[in-house]
Order: C-alpha cells, then sequence, then structure tokens
C-alpha cells in the first residue's frame, strides 16, 4: 500500500530520479484555483512521501508548474545532458513570467534554463499579448526545445513558436505568427517526425463547436 501524499493535488508534475524515487509538485487543489509550490518525494523503499520544499526553487517563491496527461510524457523531455526540461510561471499583480527550467534526476535540484534573451511576460494587452504553453517539445536531435504561444488579444486564433537552443541558451524569437482560424489553445500538439503536429481545438472555445483540422508544420528559427 502506498502512502498519502503530503499534498492532494490534481496536474502534478511528476519527475523520475536515478534512485527510483520520484519528486512530485505543482498542480492544483481543485481545477482553476492556485497553483501549489510546494515540492515532495516518493521512495519506493518504504512507499511513503516526503515533503522536500515549500517552493521549487532555492531563493525563490511563487513559481508554478502544472501538467496534464495531454502533454508530453515527460521521458520526451530528458536533454541531452540528462536533466529534464519543463516550464515554470509566476503571476504577480496580472502579469506572469515564465521561464525554462530543468531538474537533476541524481543530484535531485531545480534550475533554472540560462536563456538569452528571456522568455516575454504576458499581461493580456496588445503590448504583450503572447501566452506560453506548458505543453513544450524536444527535438532530440538539434537539443532543441520549442515553445507555442497564443495570442490572447485577439481570440486565441494565433500562434508562434519560439525556438531554444539548450545547448548554448539562445532564444530565437519568431517574427510573425501563424493564423489557425480557430482556437488551436484548446487543441493538441506534438512532434512527431521532426515537425510539429497540431490536431484539434475549438472554433468558439466551447466543447460544442470542435474543429477536425489537423496541420503539421515544421518550424524555422535564426540558429541557421
Amino acid at each position: 500500500t502506498v502512502g498519502a501524499p503530503v499534498t492532494a493535488r490534481s496536474l502534478a508534475l511528476i519527475l523520475p530520479c536515478t534512485d527510483g524515487s520520484a519528486y512530485v509538485l505543482g498542480g492544483y487543489g481543485i481545477y482553476g484555483s492556485p497553483t501549489y509550490t510546494d515540492v515532495e518525494m516518493y521512495s519506493p523503499s518504504t512507499n511513503q512521501f516526503t515533503a522536500v520544499s515549500s517552493q521549487i526553487f532555492a531563493g525563490e517563491t511563487d513559481w508554478h508548474v502544472a501538467w496534464s496527461t495531454v502533454y508530453r510524457n515527460i521521458a520526451d523531455l530528458k536533454m541531452a545532458n540528462g536533466n529534464y526540461v519543463f516550464m515554470t510561471y509566476k503571476t504577480v499583480s496580472g502579469v506572469t513570467s515564465y521561464r525554462l527550467a530543468e531538474f537533476n534526476p541524481t543530484l535531485k535540484t531545480f534550475s533554472f534554463l540560462p536563456t538569452t534573451p528571456q522568455l516575454p511576460d504576458h499581461d493580456g494587452s496588445s503590448a504583450a499579448p503572447y501566452a506560453f504553453w506548458a505543453n513544450i517539445m524536444l527535438d532530440p536531435t538539434n537539443n532543441y526545445i520549442y515553445i507555442n504561444a497564443y495570442n490572447t488579444s485577439t481570440g486565441n486564433y494565433e500562434d508562434r513558436i519560439y525556438t531554444y537552443d539548450a545547448t548554448t541558451g539562445i532564444l530565437s524569437i519568431p517574427s510573425g505568427e501563424m493564423d489557425f482560424s480557430y482556437m488551436v489553445a484548446s487543441g493538441t500538439k506534438a512532434w512527431v517526425g521532426g515537425n510539429i503536429m497540431y490536431t484539434g481545438g475549438t472554433t468558439d472555445g466551447s466543447n460544442f463547436n470542435v474543429t477536425a483540422d489537423v496541420k503539421v508544420l515544421s518550424p524555422t528559427n535564426s540558429f541557421g
């Protein structure tokens, strides 16, 4: 019998460790409520959970992460250095900041990935309209991370792809965006055969008017 976790949560992120244990973090109490910032560890030798820390990152507060089965299998987000990459965010006074982060499964440590320039903030205005998806994608061949952002100031129909080079720490910022003509943020995407496949979404944000549209896109960036 497995013991109860320290915190009951939905949409948590589970990160496997080299020694067979696992770190559990983030998620919500109930969907739509504030997300949790604490981290706990599951030990297979005792089948018990223990608290690790109240915050994900040492010296930082209120960074969150939420995961879902519609996002990538975390095994697909293991970088060339053996660390897992994920998206984290925090909102202060209506402004949401985003950072790419990594987890070292051997040392069991969290850190921000050095990113130049940083991912832009989002406040929903025309000056900062792009909200980032938590569902990032790793191209293991090039060690690139693809990050989608949707334009919340125009109905969530426009999407753009940022590319992060995990080897150099450089972020390639797109100059334009793609107009899907439907709410692509409610669909699903995945890294398939060297391309990004988008499928589904809604035409009006409800679950009553869905689209069967599928697109396969070849991402471009400034890395050459």
